[in-house]
């Protein structure tokens, strides 16, 4: 946690004295996280080390698809690939206990539901409905604010506490961004 402290102070500026990081710089540190290759991360390069490791690669193992626990029927799917694979011998006529206990987690998981709430206004930003946008974490904002520059690579998001209350919100910043403004996004650089 410390190292991500002093990522955003030496990225930003800001003084360890200071009292608090305004939320538009910790939305806006996560936009940049969000919008880097994900195969040069930290992250993926340690699991492509474990993956192709020779320990592992003598184990029987399977990829079980992190999106199975947030969708129940992706869920069934990949779970029963795992039946398969392990023999699990997993009594799929209780498929409905299996969908009540599913959802008691998800239920109980606000990260979860946050992140289809950001595929729900990702999905809902290329039809002309409005949605409201519902207060959420500031890293599911700075996902949204990556998804958005790199979509619209000459717009650059505001650098406001306030994140946009509805989608119609959203489209309008993007329909009436003066085209004086527009350069290409320096976020969106190679890296």
């Amino acid at each position: 946690m410390n190292d991500a402290v002093d990522n955003i102070c030496s990225l930003y500026n800001i003084s360890l004295d200071n009292e608090y990081i305004p939320k538009f710089i910790v939305r806006d540190w996560y936009k940049l996280e969000f919008l880097e290759d994900i195969t040069t991360t930290y992250n993926s390069q340690w699991f492509k080390t474990f993956k192709d490791h020779p320990f592992f690669c003598k184990q029987k193992t399977h990829h079980f698809p992190l999106e199975s626990f947030f969708d129940f029927d992706i869920f069934i799917k990949n779970i029963k690939q795992l039946d398969s694979v392990f023999d699990i011998q997993l009594d799929f006529d209780r498929i409905s206990e299996m969908q009540d206990i599913f959802m008691q987690g998800y239920n109980l998981d606000i990260h979860r539901q946050q992140t289809n709430l950001v595929t729900g206004i990702i999905d809902n930003l290329l039809s002309n409905e409005n949605m409201l946008i519902p207060e959420m974490d500031v890293s599911f904002e700075g996902f949204l604010y990556a998804h958005i520059e790199k979509t619209n690579p000459q717009i650059p998001l505001p650098l406001t506490n306030r994140f946009f209350k509805d989608t119609d919100e959203i489209r309008e910043y993007i329909k009436n961004y003066p085209n004086w403004y527009k350069r290409p996004n320096p976020n969106l650089k190679k890296r």
